[in-house]
Parts: C-alpha cells; sequence; structure tokens
C-alpha cells in the first residue's frame, strides 16, 4: 500500500508538473501578447498623434490661405475701384476745366472790350449767360467730383480698417453704388442698377464687409446673368423683418443659374468662366463674410430665364 501510495503519488507529480508548465507557457505568451498589443497600441496612439498634429497644421494654414484669399480679393476689388472712379473722374474734371478755360478767356475779351469803350449791351448779355452756363457746368462736375471721392474714400477706410460702426444702410449702399458705377459702365453699359430702401434703416455692423459683399453681388451679376449685349435690371430691396433682422434681396432678370450649378456656386474656386478669367472666389467670398463677419445668412433661389436672387438676412446689431 505504501509503495502503491508513492507510485500513484509520483504519477500524480509527473502529471502535474507538465501543466503547471503548459500554464507558464500559456501565461508567457499571453504577456508577450499583451507587450506586442500595448506595443501596437503605443504606435497607433502615436500615428494618431502625428495624424491629429498634421491635420492641425493644414486646418491653419487652410484658415491662413482663406484669410488670404480674403485680403486679396478685397484689395483686388479697391484696386479695380481705383482704377474706375481715376476713370470715371476725368470726365467731370475735364468738363470743369474746359468751362473754367472758356470763362476765363470770355471774361478777359468783355474786360479788354470794356476797357477800350467798345463793350455792346447785347455782347455784355451774351457774356453773361456763356459766365452762368460755364459756372453751373464748373459746379456740377466738381459736385459729382467731390461725390466719387468721397464716396471712395467712405468704402476705402471701411474695407481696410474693418471696424463696426453705426450707419444708414440705404445712404451706405447708395454711396456704394456710386462708387462702383464705373465699374459697371465698364462691363456692362446696358444694365440699371436700382435701390429699394424706403425707410431710414439705422443699423451698427461692419460696413466694410457689407460693401464687399454688395460690390460682389453686383458685378457677379452684371458679369454672369447678362450676354455680353442684353440689357436689363439688378434689383436690392433692403427691409427690416422681424424687428431685429435686416433683409437685403440682391436680384436680377437675367438667364439664371442650371440646377446643375445651383448648389456648387458658393464653392471656392468654382466659376463658369473659367476661360474669361472668372476666379470662383466671389461667391465663396460672400458667403464667408455674411456669415463670419456679419453673423448672417445667405441663400439664392434662380430659374434659367427668369433670373436670380440672393437673399441675406443679419441682424441689425452684429455681434
Amino acid at each position: 500500500m505504501h509503495d502503491d501510495r508513492n507510485f500513484q503519488g509520483s504519477r500524480w507529480k509527473i502529471r502535474y508538473m507538465p501543466g503547471i508548465e503548459e500554464k507558464n507557457r500559456l501565461e508567457d505568451e499571453r504577456t508577450a501578447e499583451l507587450r506586442r498589443e500595448v506595443e501596437e497600441r503605443k504606435n497607433i496612439e502615436a500615428e494618431l498623434r502625428a495624424a491629429k498634429d498634421s491635420a492641425e497644421r493644414a486646418l491653419i494654414e487652410l484658415r491662413q490661405a482663406k484669410d488670404s484669399l480674403l485680403q486679396s480679393e478685397k484689395w483686388a476689388a479697391l484696386g479695380s475701384m481705383v482704377a474706375g472712379i481715376s476713370h470715371e473722374i476725368n470726365t467731370p474734371i475735364g468738363v470743369g476745366v474746359t468751362a473754367a478755360s472758356f470763362l476765363f478767356e470770355q471774361t478777359a475779351k468783355i474786360g479788354q472790350e470794356y476797357d477800350d469803350g467798345s463793350m455792346k449791351r447785347s455782347t455784355l448779355k451774351q457774356y453773361l449767360s456763356d459766365a452762368c452756363e460755364s459756372a453751373h457746368l464748373i459746379l456740377t462736375n466738381l459736385q459729382r467730383t467731390s461725390e466719387l471721392v468721397s464716396n471712395f474714400k467712405k468704402m476705402a477706410v471701411d474695407q481696410s480698417s474693418g471696424d463696426r460702426r453705426s450707419f444708414d444702410i440705404g445712404d451706405y449702399l447708395k454711396g456704394v453704388l456710386i462708387s462702383i458705377g464705373p465699374i459697371l459702365r465698364k462691363i456692362r453699359r446696358s444694365i440699371n442698377v436700382r435701390l429699394n430702401c424706403e425707410t431710414t434703416i439705422e443699423i451698427n455692423s461692419f460696413p466694410g464687409s457689407l460693401a464687399q459683399v454688395i460690390t460682389n453681388l453686383v458685378i457677379n451679376a452684371v458679369t454672369h446673368a447678362f450676354d455680353e449685349n442684353s440689357s436689363g435690371f439688378i434689383d436690392i430691396d433692403v427691409a427690416i423683418i422681424n424687428n431685429d433682422v435686416i433683409e437685403i434681396i440682391c436680384r436680377d432678370d437675367g438667364k439664371g443659374i442650371s440646377c446643375a450649378d445651383l448648389p456648387r456656386i458658393f464653392d471656392p474656386f468654382f466659376t463658369t468662366r473659367r476661360g474669361d478669367g472668372g476666379s470662383g472666389l466671389g461667391l465663396y467670398i460672400v458667403q464667408d463674410i455674411v456669415t463670419t463677419n456679419l453673423g448672417g445668412s445667405i441663400e439664392v433661389k434662380s430659374e434659367v430665364g427668369r433670373g436670380t436672387a440672393f437673399i441675406i438676412r443679419m441682424p441689425l446689431h452684429a455681434e
């Protein structure tokens, strides 16, 4: 019995020891597997951190590129306006100089006749008529020049500074349209732009941003909505809705936008006039300024052959 128990005990021991070794082996393998998993997880986390850092850098670069595009477009618009204003100013200044020169010559002539004692009543009467007409021409054209310069100066200051202030939106938009008038006439002389703002609406917002939005919308309509020799209208309607929201609708009676292009018009670099110098940034910049600077929204409605309408809604008091 004693030997048999020892035998059985030895047998049990022999059977038991491989179980421990197997367990240790399995634990070692599991430990190694866990270490591999931990190492893989560390590598994945490192890759994720690197991807996150790369995405953040790309986002920063994208924002910087967007800001650079906005600034470039803004200064390009001002540059075009300077060229247009300079060309437009030449006309009233030229008329004023001509009228002043004529008045000077006539005054010298009538003065000589007065000194000679040869001045006639009819000559004096004709001189007074010419002098009155010349003075009227000089005054009218100087006022026109002053208005152009004043409106351009106001827009240039607003767009370059980006400050917010209180202003009458109707008067301000009238000045904007006067300032971009030379550009519009250079593109399409047969397109009439009409502003409809029946009441005085005082708002507190960013006039430079608003000027850029309206400028881009009007020039975009003049450029894209009408064919080369066609005529038409662009109407800008301004009204207050819901007491604290202002609605600006810029609509044209042009050829409209196709259903295929309509969802993409606010996409950056999308344009239907790539070969004609279109950058595809005009409406993208409009949407960005409306939503970011003015704190509003913009939507578009269009039907082929029946025109396009851009509806802007923004708070009377910008955030």
